[in-house]
C-alpha cells in the first residue's frame, strides 16, 4: 500500500513538472502584442515569438512616461525595433522619452517630414544618440524575427501626401494566425491595399482611432477580421469612434475591444489560437487590473 502511494505521488509529481515545462515552452513560443492606453492616440508593443520587442508609436509627450512604466513592469530594458507609423504628436510625441531613457537599436519611419517641434527632437535624438535608422516603403518586408512574417502594406514620403495617408500599415503573421495594424491611412489607402494585398486578418487594429475617414464597409468585409481594436481617448474633442465605423464593424460581428474601455488590451497567441486579456472591466471601472481572460479559438466560422 505504501509503495503504491509512492508510485501515486511520483506519478503526479512528474505530471505537475512537465506541465509546467510545457507551459513555459509554450509561453516561449508565443507572439503577444500590447495596445496601450495613452489616450487618444496609438502605442503598440509586439513581443516576438523568439523575444525581440517591437514599440510601434508611443502616443502623445505626455505618454512617455506610461510607455516607460510599461515597459519596467515587463522587464524590458531595451527595444530591437520602433517604428514611428507617421509624424503627427499623438504617434511620436512619447517616442522623444523613451527614447531618452532606454536603449533602441534601431528605428525605421516612412521619411516622411513635418515641421514640427516634436518631429525635430525626434530627428534630433536619432543622430546624437547614433541609433540605426532606415526608411521603409510599401512592399518591404521588415526581418527581426524568422518566425514572424512582417509586411509593409502602405508607407510614403511624398510631400504631396498627408501625414495620415502616409502612415506605415503592417500586417505580421505568426503561423495561421494575422495581426493587421493601420495606423491612420485613409479609405483611399484602404482601396489600393485591397486591390494588391490579402487583406484577410484575424485582428484589426482600426485605423485613425475610428474616424470616418478610415475603415470603410468592403474594407472590413475584405479583412474579416474576428476582434477590432480601438485606440482613443475617453471624451476627445475629435468625435472618435464615430458611429459609421463601429456600425460596419458590428453588422459583421466582430468584436470590439477599445482602450478608452477597457485599458490596456493584450492579446496573447501560439499562432492558433488566442488569450485576449484587458486591464479593466467596463462593468466595474473602480477595478484597475480585471482578470478578464478570454480564449477563442481561431476559426473563419468564429464571429
Amino acid at each position: 500500500m505504501k509503495l503504491l502511494r509512492y508510485v501515486c505521488v511520483v506519478l503526479l509529481l512528474f505530471a505537475i513538472i512537465s506541465t509546467q515545462t510545457n507551459h513555459v515552452f509554450s509561453q516561449h513560443e508565443d507572439m503577444k502584442v500590447h495596445y496601450i492606453d495613452v489616450g487618444q492616440g496609438d502605442s503598440i508593443l509586439i513581443e516576438t515569438p523568439r523575444g525581440k520587442r517591437i514599440l510601434m508609436d508611443a502616443g502623445d509627450p505626455k505618454q512617455g512616461k506610461r510607455i516607460l512604466s510599461y515597459l519596467k513592469k515587463r522587464n524590458i530594458k531595451s527595444l530591437d525595433l520602433v517604428i514611428a507609423t507617421h509624424p503627427d504628436i499623438d504617434h511620436i510625441g512619447g517616442l522623444i522619452t523613451v527614447l531618452h531613457k532606454i536603449k533602441v537599436h534601431k528605428i525605421i519611419d516612412s521619411g516622411k517630414t513635418y515641421d514640427t517641434h516634436t518631429y525635430k527632437k525626434y530627428i534630433k535624438l536619432i543622430k546624437d544618440q547614433k541609433i540605426a535608422y532606415d526608411r521603409v516603403e510599401r512592399e518591404a518586408e521588415i526581418n527581426i524575427d524568422a518566425l514572424v512574417q512582417i509586411d509593409v502594406l502602405n508607407a510614403t514620403k511624398e510631400k504631396t501626401v498627408g501625414n495620415n495617408e502616409a502612415s506605415i500599415a503592417i500586417k505580421i503573421q505568426y503561423k495561421e494566425f494575422v495581426f493587421l495594424f493601420m495606423a491612420d491611412v485613409g479609405i483611399e489607402q484602404e482601396k489600393q491595399m485591397m486591390k494588391q494585398y490579402d487583406m484577410e486578418a484575424d485582428i484589426l487594429k482600426v485605423g485613425h482611432h475610428g474616424s470616418r475617414t478610415s475603415t470603410s464597409e468592403t474594407f472590413i468585409e475584405a479583412v474579416q477580421p474576428q476582434v477590432a481594436i480601438l485606440t482613443y481617448g475617453k471624451q476627445n474633442t475629435y468625435g472618435h469612434p464615430v458611429r459609421d465605423v463601429l456600425h460596419h464593424l458590428w453588422r459583421m460581428n466582430v468584436n470590439v475591444f477599445s482602450t478608452a474601455v477597457y485599458g490596456d488590451i493584450t492579446i496573447q497567441t501560439d499562432g492558433s489560437g488566442y488569450y485576449l486579456f484587458t486591464e479593466k472591466d467596463p462593468l466595474d471601472h473602480m477595478i484597475e487590473e480585471t482578470a478578464s481572460i478570454m480564449y477563442l479559438k481561431r476559426s473563419k466560422g468564429f464571429r
